[in-house]
This record gives structure tokens, C-alpha cells and sequence, in this order.
């Protein structure tokens, strides 16, 4: 086989493992937490979180007077770049991973939270969005990521 057939090969795996725009939704909408890695204020931060996947942007509730959050204050056009994991699944046949990476915002400097995602957060958890100690911060994917087997 030349080096091509390898690729082309090895291309049409790829996108058969790649899940569709689609089910990538369905996928997050379905799972309940993410891991949020963020670059920020010169310091790597790593942290579970429950999220909600509205509209192909990802939400989450944060306390912004946590350290980890700081970069998220720099301004209202960057923030900290930011690698989102949600995955399930510990065999092969039943594992599925999506990634997402761009910059997470909070929602005050650049965007409204639609009502949907206060309602959805307040089902999916049992739980309201206490304005009074969190913010909303969101993350609109630059890149986005996905793996089954």
C-alpha cells in the first residue's frame, strides 16, 4: 500500500470515529459534567463542572472569586483560553469524548444568558443559579473535537 492509501486510509477511520455536529449535541445535552482546563493570568487551571449545552455554546456556573476564574475579569473581548472535555464510557464500543476549545467569557461582559439555560440548569440540577455568589460564564467552540469507538 503507498503512502497515500495509508492516509486515505487512516482519513476514513477518522471521520468514521468523528461524531456528526449532531450527535455531538445529543451528547452533551445528555451528559452532566465537564472538565474545563484554562489558561490564564499566567497559571493552568483543571476543574470539573456541571455545565449546560445550549445553541452549540456551553454554560456554566462559576464563583468569579475563586483564583481560578481571575483571567475571566481582563476584560470583556479575551479571556482565558480554555480546553473542554465531557467524556463517557471505560470499553471500547462504548466510549465517546468531545472536546471543545475557545475562550470562556462571562456572560455580563459580552452576552446575555438565555432564560433557557437558567431553567435548564435549575432541571438538570435540581438546583437555581444563585446570582448572589455565581456568574455565568460561556464558551462559543473555536475548535471542536470528537472520538467514539
Amino acid at each position: 500500500m503507498t503512502h497515500t492509501g495509508t492516509v486515505r486510509a487512516t482519513d476514513a477511520l477518522r471521520e468514521r470515529r468523528q461524531m456528526t455536529p449532531d450527535e455531538i449535541d445529543a451528547f452533551l445535552v445528555a451528559q452532566r459534567l465537564c472538565r474545563c482546563a484554562t489558561i490564564g493570568a499566567g497559571e493552568l487551571s483543571n476543574t470539573t463542572l456541571w455545565y449546560v449545552w445550549h445553541e452549540r455554546v456551553l454554560w456554566i456556573s462559576i464563583n468569579p472569586r475563586k483564583s481560578r476564574w481571575s483571567g475571566l475579569h481582563n476584560g470583556p473581548v479575551r479571556g482565558p483560553r480554555a480546553s473542554v472535555v465531557v467524556d463517557v464510557g471505560e470499553y471500547p464500543g462504548e466510549i465517546r469524548i468531545v472536546e471543545l476549545r475557545g475562550r470562556l467569557r462571562l456572560s455580563a461582559n459580552r452576552r446575555p444568558v438565555p432564560a433557557d439555560v437558567e431553567r435548564l440548569f435549575a432541571l438538570r440540577y435540581r438546583q437555581s443559579h444563585n446570582a448572589e455568589r455565581y456568574a455565568w460564564a460561556y464558551l462559543e467552540p473555536r475548535t471542536t473535537l470528537s472520538w467514539r469507538t
